[in-house]
């Protein structure tokens, strides 16, 4: 390749002077000519020897050239030397080397500023639409009883899933493309670094600005899934002595007696030799026809609430009908307060009604040899009824 060119000889000698650097170069070996045509003929640099002067800097000059070329270098000091100016960690005499990707340095930020903008807003209006689309399920997910919240943890969940697959699969796609274009040769002097710490600060990067993007369309999901505004379960309303509950819950007809036979086996759990939080006495159990001669059940209760010294006590009844609207069977609970004064009848009445909502929200766990199990139970029941 060419050396000098036009530049003069005596410039150019004073510059490698300034940076300690001595050029031995035999002239008998030595053909100097145009860079184009050795380009033309095949010729490429090979390896460059450059050897310092005693009391020169080894490292900056390193530096600059590390960091100007995409060279891959072997330096060696007869005395021990430091990186980057540090005196404090001096190395070994010897022969080492260096790669030209020895540090990593993560800038340009502020010019993704708008495109991660865009992205932002076209997550933003994705997971919204991705609500507005979803309010069906968002009312099943109310209607079997799933806290608000954690629906709005189903949004957050989805979008963490995307931001992951996202970010890795557009690693990986950069990754192949990169190599694709260095193997055609459209695009030359591409340097690839597979364990860059910048890789991981991009992926996680992503992924914050994907969470970010989904906190309002989650915060809508929330809403949409309780529109009123109310976050938590709260107390029916009655009227007087009488409260009723319509549970939303609803059961195939196949099945629907086996939720008697459920309900049994949860308040035979309370009896008057236990020690529970109630005392319950079955009343009655039964099955009569509607008017257009479906089956309609029921299954009556007395019970008293702990604290047992406040003396409430209530009946309660059950009755699992079919419900037209919805077509399935629907579970709808009467209480009627027996004894005890209003305000402890509500207090008692809370928690009860909390864990026999979730005990009922447990039967869609069950597989289809218990259920089944509980109709044959309820359908023995009503035969010895």
């Amino acid at each position: 390749s060419q050396l000098v060119g036009k530049q003069d000889d005596s410039a150019v000698e004073g510059e490698l002077e300034d940076l300690g650097v001595i050029f031995f170069v035999d002239p008998l070996s030595l053909l100097i000519a145009p860079s184009d045509i050795v380009r033309q003929m095949g010729g490429f640099p090979y390896s460059v020897s450059v050897k310092m002067k005693a009391d020169a800097p080894v490292w900056p000059l390193m530096d600059i050239i590390l960091t100007s070329t995409m060279a891959k270098l072997y330096m060696g000091s007869l005395k021990p030397f430091s990186i980057g100016g540090s005196k404090e960690q001096a190395i070994a005499p010897g022969a080492y080397y260096i790669g030209s990707n020895y540090k990593t340095s993560v800038g340009g930020l502020t010019a993704l500023l708008i495109p991660l903008f865009i992205a932002s807003t076209i997550i933003l209006n994705t997971m919204l639409g991705s609500v507005y689309e979803r309010k069906k399920e968002i009312a099943i997910y109310n209607a079997i009883g799933l806290n608000p919240h954690h629906i709005g943890l189903f949004f957050l969940a989805e979008s963490f899933v995307y931001g992951v697959i996202g970010s890795v699969g557009g690693y990986l796609i950069g990754q192949l493309l990169s190599m694709g274009v260095n193997y055609t040769g459209l695009v030359k002097g591409i340097n690839f670094n597979y364990s860059s710490l910048s890789v991981a600060y991009v992926i996680i990067f992503t992924i914050l600005i994907v969470m970010l993007s989904t906190i309002y369309p989650a915060f809508a999901a929330v809403r949409t899934a309780v529109p009123s505004g109310k976050r938590a379960w709260s107390m029916p309303a009655h009227k007087g002595n009488i409260m009723e509950i319509v549970f939303p819950f609803i059961y195939q007809p196949r099945i629907a007696s086996g939720v008697l036979a459920y309900l049994q086996e949860y308040f035979a759990n309370f009896t008057e030799v236990s020690v529970g939080d109630l005392i319950a006495n079955q009343l009655a159990h039964g099955c009569k026809k509607d008017a257009k001669g479906r089956d309609c059940f029921h299954l009556e209760y007395h019970i008293a609430l702990v604290p047992y010294d406040l003396g409430v006590t209530e009946n309660l009844r059950f009755d699992l009908s079919y419900d037209d609207y919805v077509q399935a069977y629907r579970l709808v609970m009467k209480i009627e307060r027996v004894s005890g004064q209003d305000s402890n009848w509500i207090m008692t009445n809370r928690p009860f009604l909390e864990r026999l909502r979730k005990y009922l929200m447990r039967w869609r766990n069950l597989d289809l040899g218990q259920q089944a199990l509980f109709v044959q139970q309820s359908s023995e029941a009503l035969a010895r009824s």
